[in-house]
């Protein structure tokens, strides 16, 4: 099969993938089956904390559950990138370009995700996120966390694309640049969702009083990022596919990098 590695590192890509599809899914059943008990176990605010020792046994098992999700969606993606690197040079010096890109954006987004979140929960005096759930009436707060997510997005959606983006035929690539921008929404919406309810709704300050309707801004981002997701999985499927039926030109080793010039050879006497 052509690019071996290649399509080693894709196929890690969309399993991962497809389980993320699963991991929002979660997210949102956890929202909606544990509503009250989120309400008063995982909040961000200090000054809101009332539950005491830990939370009911079906909330920490579903936690549990989604972070076991989560530490083997990370392995599925760095096993990818280290099989994406050994054959970075299988399709020519501009897609092996765009993996170091995709790389660096990853290394980032690494960054970004911890010195981002610790360094907005020290500066406003909160507890981190729990499993990456934003849920502080604290209007301030909130903006800076789903900021730091609307970053992530950004950072995650062009080292998606960039792993790709010399692989994908014309149409793909036009529902590639649709599956970046719904991702990237899909964390604005949660931004714009969340602030815009809770500039309009007066909140109590007890965790127990707090209307499900905030919960909508969550919901509504894992499942416009699940949709994003999803147009991903495709996308990586078929160019995975394309890779093994040959459609996909695989470049010698070597040969892409090679400045050696081409052999002319001589041009024989002319006879007398």
């Amino acid at each position: 099969m052509e690019g071996v590695r290649t399509a080693t590192a894709l196929g890690f890509f969309t399993v991962a993938m497809g389980l993320a599809v699963v991991e929002r899914i979660l997210r949102v059943a956890i929202v909606v089956a544990f509503w009250p008990a989120i309400a008063i176990f995982a909040p961000i605010d200090p000054e809101r904390v009332t539950g005491n020792g830990p939370g009911p046994a079906g909330l920490v098992a579903a936690g549990g559950t989604l972070a076991v999700f989560l530490f083997i969606d990370a392995i599925l993606v760095v096993i990818g990138f280290r099989s994406l690197r050994a054959g970075r040079s299988e399709l020519g010096p501009e897609h092996s370009t765009r993996i170091g890109q995709s790389q660096t954006a990853m290394i980032v987004y690494v960054v970004v995700a911890f010195l981002g979140n610790v360094g907005v929960a020290a500066t406003s005096g909160t507890f981190l996120p729990w499993l990456g759930y934003t849920f502080s009436i604290n209007p301030a707060r909130y903006a800076a966390f789903t900021f730091v997510n609307v970053v992530l997005a950004v950072l995650a959606g062009f080292a998606v694309f960039w792993i790709v983006e010399r692989l994908l035929d014309r149409p793909t690539r036009t529902w590639a640049i649709r599956a970046f921008a719904l991702g990237v929404g899909s964390a604005v919406a949660v931004s714009v969702i969340g602030l815009t309810f809770l500039a309009l709704t007066p909140l109590p300050s007890q965790p127990t009083e707090i209307p499900f309707a905030f919960a909508m801004a969550e919901i509504s981002g894992d499942v416009l990022g699940g949709a994003s997701i999803v147009l991903w999985l495709i996308m990586y499927r078929r160019t995975l596919d394309r890779l093994r039926r040959g459609e996909l030109v695989v470049i010698p080793p070597g040969a892409a990098y090679s400045n050696a010039p081409y052999y002319v050879p001589p041009t024989p006497p002319t006879p007398l």
